[in-house]
């Protein structure tokens, strides 16, 4: 199966609150606990919050990593340190934080994982995180309390020659809605932005809380929109200052297929842009690729070219003929192809139902599983349409591109399929969402003339018989489909 690139937040809880309907009273420790907990950036232990334990200086470290959302970035990765007191389950966030400057050690080669943790110490974590530097000067890692005070993560009430876990818990809620340094941009837009938390849990965690106008699309990107919800194009020159920034402009140029946008940032902050342009590749499906130039100064002028796949291409081109968009010979192909599929299969007085069935059908029927792996065709709408063989990502993509141009709601998504890489659909019949995989509903070795339903039309809960996904920021399939 092809390698997607997606983020899988994987995260053991060892203790979890129920998320039933009530409403967290964030004026208690207690209920700012829960909240974090339902974010899954902070957990307990088999005792429960033990929020009055004090923390050692390891628990601490490992608190913060979850905290910030970085915790399955830390387990994956290989991050060195020079500390010889670390115990093992500890040894890769302390990695993790040691090679990203956020934390250093009691001596050259100890780093003091059993010492009770001292609160200078977790703001320091803190602060250093945020993008402060003790070394620059910024503040006094020893005495940083005035500095943790003026950038807004000192909760009002303080006992600083007393940190407990309950403390690192308030310290942490208030760092939430704390802007990064020389930004624009709150620790949770970010965690959102990078799809470490969804709105529905965010909304469960703080009711009324303050707004986020950005979570992460982590099933796979967006559909080419209906007119109604269609974004007015990117503006050319658009200043952005943070990742949830850049992603509302692409997403403006994605829903108008715009190919070549400008924007501008900073020059202190170009460094970072150029990671959230790459993160652009993890958000959105519709996009392949890109290149970019920039022209530097105290503000960087920076323009990026787009590569769309072709199935979305096509679809927008379906969706909007109005807009006479361009294609490729491949893609001018392929939408005459699509067309015809379309008129052959499909009515005007169909149902979306009956429309979804009917274009699941065609690919389960006209299309044999590569087992081979042909190339990087197979991967495309086109190798499916045109050459009648894909794999996972060329059946997600085609049904993605005919729901595109029937304006049914359809998104495609990237996991796992009994452990391996897979992709499949999500699409929405009758105001709900639903799973559908197409790859699975097609038998190997190919059986003429037979299509299955196994995976046509099912909630999450039945496709996680087999099948690994993130969350799916609010497009939950409660139920099967009640034929």
């Amino acid at each position: 199966m092809k390698k997607f690139i997606s983020f899988i937040l994987a995260i053991t809880i060892i203790f979890s609150v129920s998320t039933g309907a009530f409403a967290y009273d964030i004026n208690s420790t207690k209920g700012r606990a829960d909240s974090l907990n339902i974010l899954s950036l902070f957990n307990g232990t088999e005792k429960g919050y033990e929020l009055s334990k004090a923390p050692t200086r390891a628990e601490s470290l490992v608190m913060l990593i979850r905290f910030l959302g970085k915790e399955n970035q830390a387990q994956s990765g290989s991050y060195n340190h020079p500390f010889k007191d670390v115990p093992a389950w500890a040894d890769k966030y302390v990695g993790y934080a040691y090679q990203n400057g956020i934390t250093g050690g009691v001596s050259a080669t100890e780093f003091g994982s059993q010492n009770i943790s001292k609160s200078n110490e977790y703001f320091t974590f803190i602060l250093r995180a945020l993008g402060y530097s003790d070394k620059s000067g910024d503040f006094s890692w020893d005495n940083p309390y005035d500095f943790a005070w003026n950038a807004g993560i000192m909760p009002d009430s303080f006992n600083k020659n007393s940190f407990l876990r309950g403390d690192l818990v308030d310290v942490s809620y208030k760092t939430l809605f704390t802007k990064y340094n020389n930004s624009t941009e709150s620790v949770a837009e970010k965690l959102a932005a990078e799809g470490v938390f969804s709105k529905p849990s965010y909304q469960a965690a703080f009711p009324g809380g303050p707004s986020i106008s950005y979570f992460k699309v982590t099933s796979g990107g967006r559909t080419a929109p209906t007119a109604s919800e269609r974004l007015s194009p990117a503006i050319n020159g658009t200043t952005v200052a943070s990742q949830s920034e850049l992603n509302v402009f692409a997403e403006k140029a994605i829903d108008n297929l715009q190919k070549t946008v400008t924007f501008k940032v900073s020059g202190s902050l170009f460094s970072s842009a150029q990671g959230w342009i790459n993160n652009l590749l993890d958000r959105y499906g519709e996009i392949t690729g890109y290149s970019m130039s920039y022209t530097p100064g105290s503000v960087y002028t920076v323009t990026l070219r787009l590569s769309y796949s072709d199935g979305y291409e096509v679809g927008y081109a379906i969706r909007y003929p109005s807009e006479n968009i361009a294609l490729s010979a491949n893609n001018q192909a392929l939408k005459t192809a699509a067309e015809k599929i379309i008129r052959e299969n499909i009515t005007s007085g169909m149902t979306d139902y009956q429309k979804v069935k009917a274009i699941h059908d065609y690919l389960v029927l006209n299309t044999k599983y590569d087992t081979a792996i042909n190339g990087d065709v197979t991967y495309t709408a086109y190798g499916t349409i045109i050459n009648k063989t894909s794999v996972c990502d060329g059946y997600a993509k085609s049904f993605e591109m005919f729901m595109d141009a029937l304006g049914i709601p359809c998104w495609r998504v990237t996991g796992k399929g009994n452990g391996g890489n897979h992709a499949w659909n999500k699409v929405m019949v009758g105001g709900k969402y639903y799973n559908v995989d197409v790859t699975w509903d097609d038998p190997v070795p190919d059986r003429a003339g037979y299509v299955s339903y196994k995976y046509f039309l099912i909630s999450d809960t039945s496709l996680r018989a087999d099948h690994t996904f993130t969350d799916y920021a609010g497009r939950t399939a409660s139920e099967n489909y009640a034929k």
